[in-house]
């Protein structure tokens, strides 16, 4: 490498992923604040009738990146326990209804 060049990392990119259940293989790039739910107004948007029209928030801060429950009938699950808030970690998994979502950082 040129003792000129310069390498710069930018950091991982947060995102989730449906991986199963309806939509699966869907991508949501974690930017800033993004809802999730059956709603077609929704930032994703999964299709199970166990999921609520406006789930839950997925909130991207200086913290990290948190889920946040929005009064779902069913409730937002990350790794099997219950949540109202919970800041996410890579490979923890979200349920949504019948939907199970991952969080990964990619480089």
């Amino acid at each position: 490498m040129d003792p000129d060049t310069r390498v710069y990392h930018v950091g991982a990119l947060p995102v989730l992923r449906v991986v199963r259940g309806p939509g699966e293989g869907a991508v949501l790039l974690v930017r800033g604040c993004h809802t999730v739910g059956r709603s077609q107004t929704c930032d994703l948007v999964l299709a199970d009738p166990g999921v609520s029209r406006e789930h839950a928030r997925v909130e991207r801060g200086p913290g990290g990146v948190e889920v946040v429950d929005l009064g779902s009938t069913n409730g937002t699950f990350v790794n099997g326990r219950k949540v109202t808030r919970c800041r996410l970690h890579p490979g923890d998994r979200l349920q949504l209804g019948g939907v199970i979502l991952e969080y990964r950082e990619v480089p």
